[in-house]
């Protein structure tokens, strides 16, 4: 089992990651404002850590593999390329402030029984237009713990209402 270390590529001007069957972690801030634009995950990846991708301006496209179980808090933050995201059917939950301020994410796949979705997880993400959820269960949206700016800014889509109609939000 292999580990991306923590801090790895931070601030590396690296433009490709092709990862194979034997990576199981990419651990706290791996690829913390790099230049990384493109991501393929294959086979084992199981941990994204938080931070992992913070400030990653280029990151245009991930691919995430099944058998992904967790991805940490403020993973994709602030990713200003990032269009669209799959999310695996192995992920049941999005973590707080997932794609915050990811300003051109335009549309999110959910392929999964997703439990979960916490605050401001896509919080500022002013051109998501399409969250489709594969699943029959509408997910848990939690937005407790406002603090004092109110409910922008802390509801997972960032604003205070949403639809639910059959699986799109």
């Amino acid at each position: 089992n292999t580990l991306v270390e923590h801090h790895a590529f931070y601030q590396n001007n690296i433009e490709n990651v092709d990862f194979a069957g034997e990576i199981v972690e990419i651990g706290v801030s791996a690829f913390e404002e790099s230049t990384v634009g493109t991501v393929n995950v294959k086979g084992g990846l199981r941990i994204i850590e938080t931070y992992a991708f913070l400030d990653a301006k280029n990151l245009s496209d991930i691919n995430l593999n099944e058998g992904l179980i967790s991805l940490g808090q403020e993973v994709f933050r602030n990713c200003k390329s990032l269009r669209s995201l799959t999310i695996p059917s192995t992920i049941k939950e999005l973590p707080i402030s997932m794609c915050y301020v990811c300003s051109n994410l335009e549309e999110v796949i959910i392929k999964g029984e997703l439990t979960d979705i916490y605050r401001t997880a896509f919080a500022y993400c002013d051109n998501l237009h399409s969250i489709t959820i594969l699943n029959a269960d509408a997910p848990n949206l939690h937005a407790q713990d406002m603090g004092e700016n109110g409910i922008q800014g802390a509801h997972p889509f960032g604003y205070d209402s949403y639809n639910y109609v059959g699986n799109s939000y």
